[in-house]
C-alpha cells in the first residue's frame, strides 16, 4: 500500500520556486532541496522524479504564473492600452533582492545547453507574444505592426529585468519605460 504524502506538494513547489529563483539550477544541490524543501530524498524523487523534473515543474509553474498576471493586466478594458503596457514595463524594473525573473535567469544559465529548458521558456515567449499581439492588434501603433510591437515589448520587458538586478538608479528605468512607450504608441 502506497504511503500518504506528510507534507503539501504546493507549498513545497513555492520552497523550490525560490531556491531555483535565487541560486539557479545547477548550484541548487539535492542537499539544498532536501534541507529547504524539508523533505527526504525519497519523498523528493517519489513526488517529483529528479531535479530536472523538479526544476521543470518549477520553472512551469513560475511562468504560468507570469502568463496568467499577463493575460489579465492585457483584458483590463477598463484603462488605456498605453497605460497597461507601461505598467507591464514598470513591474519589470523592480526586482525584490536583485534576484530578477526566473524565466531570464533560466535562459541565461540553461538555454544553450539544455533542450527542454529552451522548450519551456520559448514557449513561455510565445504565449506572452500571442497575448500582447491581441491587445495590439487594432490600436495605432508608431512602430509598425502589433507582431513588431509585441516583440519589442518583451526584449524591452527582458532588458529590464535584467537591469533591476544590479544597482540601477529606479529613475532611469522609468525614463526607458517611457521611451518604450513613445516608441510604440507615440
Amino acid at each position: 500500500m502506497p504511503r500518504t504524502k506528510s507534507f503539501d506538494v504546493d507549498e513545497v513547489l513555492e520552497r523550490a520556486v525560490d531556491l531555483f529563483w535565487v541560486n539557479g539550477f545547477a548550484a541548487t544541490s539535492m542537499e539544498d532541496l532536501v534541507q529547504r524543501l524539508g523533505i527526504n530524498r525519497g519523498s523528493l524523487y517519489g513526488t517529483f522524479g529528479s531535479k530536472e523534473e523538479l526544476y521543470q515543474r518549477v520553472l512551469n509553474r513560475y511562468l504560468d504564473r507570469s502568463v496568467d498576471w499577463l493575460q489579465q493586466l492585457m483584458s483590463d478594458r477598463d484603462r488605456p492600452l498605453r497605460q497597461r503596457v507601461g505598467d507591464l514595463l514598470m513591474s519589470s524594473t523592480v526586482s525584490e533582492n536583485h534576484r530578477g525573473c526566473l524565466m531570464v535567469n533560466s535562459a541565461a544559465e540553461r538555454n544553450a545547453v539544455h533542450d527542454g529548458t529552451r522548450a519551456i521558456t520559448n514557449s513561455a515567449v510565445e504565449r506572452m507574444r500571442t497575448i500582447l499581439i491581441e491587445g495590439l492588434t487594432g490600436e495605432e501603433l508608431v512602430i509598425g505592426s502589433p507582431q513588431l510591437a509585441a516583440d519589442y515589448l518583451i526584449v524591452t520587458m527582458q532588458g529590464l529585468k535584467v537591469m533591476s538586478t544590479m544597482d540601477t538608479d529606479p529613475s532611469g528605468l522609468a525614463q526607458v519605460v517611457d521611451a518604450a512607450l513613445d516608441t510604440v504608441f507615440g
